[in-house]
């Protein structure tokens, strides 16, 4: 009689039990992951069309109930997080994912028992087990409560089957015709379950932190939607107390000077956003000659000519500088001079030096010499001054800082805004 071989001498691969069978596993599980991701997908909107993603799921509204968004979108689709209405859920195609990943590294790590440590398979058994039941009960409800397919679903439910098939030719019916090694070890067993929690909750926490994202930026656009919105503008401007701000004797202007409004704007030549302000502002007095004047008031965030906290480490180098050509050019050529300014620093606001300054009033036609001793001159500081003390005073902490007939402005970027704004202003 042949005595049995040493275990030493059997060959390393076929020392773990089936390994056709644990890679046809691996396969599986990740099918399945990959299917419940583009459910996901789907779900949350998130996946550019394609014609996989159409077979899988259907099209909303398409014949025979085959609709994978309507199914996923039911109450059914997810698990609630919180008893209000519209508040967080985790869907379940998320579950499924973490549930495949499991599956997936279990079979990757552990594959096939051998038949003495075949209780060890019960632990992943007994998971695919419970995940062909879920499976069940789910493809009940497509049938008898929604009585609408989702093919994608369907196909993760018949891998799910396939895996409880495999889990049970996995497991060690006979007892092996030659020895050998043990496996898995205790150790492998209880890694890979470990290892196997962590990527699931990891999963699901992913999931999670995307819905309070997607829920965060739902409310975001919710609130901006009203805030945007020109009867809350209205209301909201309103409800504002009315500021004194005395204009200037000689004051520049940007439109009418018997322009029935004054907007204010505290700006800074540096600042992206107080571009933006000017454009739109210029294109209003445009379109509203007769309704619409606009003076500017300096308030840069520059610590050499502001000392406001805020800026008290530092934030725009060269916005006093440009504060100061501005008001050089209204000191050597009048306002239209200074307003030609403020479009020339505002158009070329990413190369505000102070070496260009005097190049720029040159092409505007002002004399560089006079021009040169006007930006030093003490007069331009107090006027830049008394600007930055009249914004604090008003309790300007950012730029811009647009006011409407005395009135503080906060939703301005929308020219529709405006019009109801003038209306409003217009009416008793």
């Amino acid at each position: 009689m042949e005595s049995p071989q040493p275990i030493d001498a059997i060959p390393a691969r076929f020392r773990q039990p089936k390994p056709w069978l644990r890679w046809g596993l691996v396969v599986l599980a990740v099918l399945g992951w990959w299917l419940s991701l583009q459910l996901l997908l789907a779900a949350s909107n998130l996946h550019a069309q394609s014609a996989l993603l159409d077979t899988l799921c259907g099209r909303p509204g398409a014949p025979g109930g085959w609709d994978c968004r309507s199914v996923l979108a039911s109450h059914w689709g997810s698990i609630p997080l919180s008893t209000e209405e519209g508040g967080l859920a985790l869907p379940v195609t998320a579950l499924g994912m973490a549930y495949f990943a499991f599956v997936a590294l279990w079979y990757l790590f552990v594959g096939p028992p051998t038949r003495d440590r075949r209780v060890y398979h019960l632990i992943v058994a007994a998971v695919v087990l419970a995940g062909v039941l879920t499976s069940l009960d789910f493809i009940r409800i497509m049938a008898f409560e929604l009585h609408r397919w989702c093919l994608g679903c369907l196909a993760v439910h018949a891998t799910n089957g396939a895996l409880l098939l495999g889990a049970l030719a996995a497991w060690p019916w006979r007892k092996p015709a030659q020895p050998s090694p043990p496996h898995p070890t205790g150790r492998l067993a209880l890694a890979t379950l470990t290892a196997g929690v962590l990527i699931g909750l990891l999963h699901l926490t992913i999931v999670f932190i995307a819905g309070t994202g997607g829920q965060m930026r739902r409310l975001s656009d919710a609130y901006l939607k009203i805030a945007d919105d020109p009867e809350y503008v209205v209301w909201n401007y309103k409800r504002q107390p009315a500021a004194e701000i005395p204009l200037r004797a000689d004051e520049p202007l940007l439109g009418s000077p018997t322009a029935a409004n004054l907007v204010v704007v505290f700006s800074d030549f540096q600042c992206p956003q107080c571009r933006k302000a000017h454009e739109l502002l210029d294109e209003l007095v445009r379109s509203h000659p007769d309704q619409l004047r606009v003076a500017f008031r300096h308030f840069p965030q520059d610590p050499a000519c502001n000392p406001h906290p805020e800026f008290s480490g530092g934030g725009h180098p060269a916005a006093c500088q440009a504060a100061r050509a501005y008001e050089a050019a209204f000191a050597v050529g009048g306002a239209q001079a200074a307003l030609a300014m403020q479009r020339v620093l505002f158009e070329r606001q990413s190369d505000l030096e102070r070496d260009r300054f005097a190049d720029w009033a040159v092409e505007l036609g002002l004399d560089r010499a006079a021009f040169a001793q006007a930006l030093e001159s003490p007069a331009v500081a107090e006027r830049i001054a008394d600007d930055v003390t009249l914004g604090n005073r008003l309790g300007v902490a950012a730029v811009p800082a647009l006011y409407l007939n005395g009135r503080r402005l906060d939703r301005w970027s929308r020219p529709t805004t405006w019009d109801a704004l003038l209306a409003a202003e217009h009416s008793p």
